[in-house]
């Protein structure tokens, strides 16, 4: 790979990648994590990385060897850094997982003390000769000459990783959730990587005067970074979403310096340049277009939690203020009952006509109370079904019956289609629920029909029963079609014909049938050429 001439060796690409890598995931934590400790020494940590593989690329290409020797100090230097921020990143981490806002003063004494004697021993070692003294022809290279805190300096960098450790692993253990138990597996996981790599490749192999694999030690600093983004990901800091446009960007940044790198005239390089900064502006402008969508989606996830919140509260102020009206409605209806009876004495023709309007009147009051009931325990995940073997041709021409006084009310002709040879057909259900469910069809039926008939039958299918109410009533359209089995929805008849309904009926059989892994579903040909609700239960 040539660069005007200069040839750049793998150990130079593989070093400038996990720059390029670093930075851009650095930035990203900067601008988009969450504020708060652990997350600032990750930066911190991920920044002295950084700070750890700039000087070793820029070490192949300085002849001057103060340089040379200023740039290792930094990389030292920068190495030892990221000791001290694993350690502050574990302990702040650990503590913000177990919800501990603030730990006690002694533990702040320790990780303060700890903080500042590891950054002095490092500033020491980077203005002084201290660390590393000079340079030294061995078998014809040039090799880094260590002074005498270098041993020091070993000790100190292991202290500090093997703290970490412990803290991790202690924590691993008496930790009893398992998605934090994972989380702290990866941390542990990616550190160790990490860790293990640059200690052998970056502490003991010079310490042996082998320098050949001085660049392998940032490498493996990915593998922490890639098990540290799963953490993070784990606990919801970032997104997904971001993080895959991240990788995008990052893949074709890198392919566009790349092919920038190996250009070998000036003509090339200005164009590839001019393309390299064209992605740049390009990846910064998709970036925070995802990060725009991202927020407002996380602005309508927290009103949507919101609005759950609101519609909880209702449907148990719903619920409450159904109860407390139905007890009086359930009074005033027995009252109005025994003044109907004579109970109380004789009343006059015209007195009984108004209580009986009063006595209808209170009747619908109370189904509408009970369908607020049935809806709020629905919502609340209160309604069960209390299933047992049942005969459903009996129970429909049961329900015909008892809607029969009704349909001759408006004079109607009310039919039960009974099943050949009187067959039963069995089946496991809540038998009040499927007789509300079809007592609310029949009721509909009725009230949206003038004239003509309501038949009902039963139909033996695969596995299932399926009853049918169908009428020569209003209809509906396809658009009510949509509506008619939602929370209060109503079809243009109902709103026309039936004025005194709720709106909850047909949501309320809909809501039975799913409780009995049934379906229900209606029919109509359009507007005045009547309708046909099927109930289908299974038998199995």
């Amino acid at each position: 790979m040539l660069m005007l001439g200069i040839q750049l060796p793998i150990s130079s690409i593989t070093l400038l990648a996990t720059i390029i890598i670093n930075a851009i995931l650095g930035l990203f934590l900067f601008f988009k994590s969450e504020r708060n400790w652990s997350a600032l020494f990750l930066f911190l940590i991920i920044l002295s990385i950084f700070f750890w593989a700039v000087p070793l690329f820029l070490y192949e290409f300085v002849c001057s060897q103060k340089l040379a020797l200023n740039l290792s100090k930094i990389a030292y230097f920068a190495a030892g850094l990221s000791s001290i921020f694993s350690l502050d990143f574990t302990v702040f981490f650990v503590n913000e997982r177990k919800g501990k806002k603030k730990k006690n003063r002694k533990w702040n004494i320790l990780v303060f003390l700890s903080n500042l004697i590891g950054i002095l021993f490092l500033i020491i070692c980077l203005f002084k000769n201290l660390l590393l003294s000079g340079f030294k022809v061995f078998n014809h290279e040039r090799i880094i000459a260590f002074g005498r805190l270098y041993p020091f300096y070993i000790i100190l960098i292991s202290t500090f990783f093997i703290f970490s450790f412990y803290i991790l692993y202690r924590n691993y253990n008496n930790e009893k959730d398992p998605l934090r138990k994972k989380q702290i597996q990866y941390i542990f996981i990616g550190m160790l990587i990490a860790v293990t790599g640059g200690v052998i490749t970056n502490l003991i192999f010079p310490t042996f005067h082998n320098f050949s694999l001085y660049w392998v030690g940032p490498l493996f600093t990915l593998a922490m970074a890639g098990f540290l983004v799963i953490a993070i990901l784990k606990h919801h800091l970032f997104d997904i979403k971001i993080i895959a446009t991240e990788i995008f960007v990052i893949a074709l940044l890198s392919v566009f310096l790349i092919n920038t790198l190996n250009t070998d005239t000036w003509q090339g390089l200005v164009f590839n340049v001019v393309i390299f900064i064209s992605a740049v502006i390009f990846s910064i402008l998709l970036i925070r277009s995802v990060s725009r969508e991202i927020e407002i989606r996380n602005k309508l996830v927290l009103a949507y939690e919101k609005l759950k919140k609101v519609d909880k509260t209702k449907t148990e102020f719903i619920s409450m203020a159904s109860h407390q009206l139905r007890t009086p409605l359930t009074s005033i209806k027995g009252y109005i009952s025994m003044l109907l009876e004579g109970d109380y004495g004789e009343i006059k023709e015209e007195q009984k006509k108004i209580l009986r309007n009063v006595f209808f009147s209170n009747e619908r009051l109370i189904r509408i109370v009970n369908d607020l009931l049935n809806v709020s325990r629905i919502e609340l995940g209160k309604m069960n079904a209390q299933k047992e073997k049942a005969d459903i041709v009996s129970i429909v021409k049961n329900c015909v019956e008892e809607m029969k006084q009704e349909a001759d009310k408006k004079g109607l002709e009310i039919l039960f289609k009974k099943q050949d040879k009187g067959e039963k057909i069995f089946a496991l259900v809540d038998i009040l629920k499927i007789r509300h469910a079809i007592i609310n069809i029949i009721d509909n039926a009725i009230h949206y029909t003038e004239k003509g008939k309501v038949e009902v039958g039963v139909k033996k299918g695969n596995s299932s029963v399926i009853i049918y109410i169908k009428d020569t009533g209003q209809g509906f359209s396809a658009e009510d079609k949509e509506k008619i089995f939602e929370e209060f929805g109503r079809g243009k008849a109902g709103l026309n014909l039936f004025v005194g309904g709720s709106g909850l009926g047909l949501y309320i059989v809909k809501k039975y049938m799913d409780l009995h892994k049934g379906k229900v579903w209606a029919e109509s040909k359009g507007k005045g050429k009547g309708s046909t609700f099927y109930l289908k239960i299974p038998t199995d």
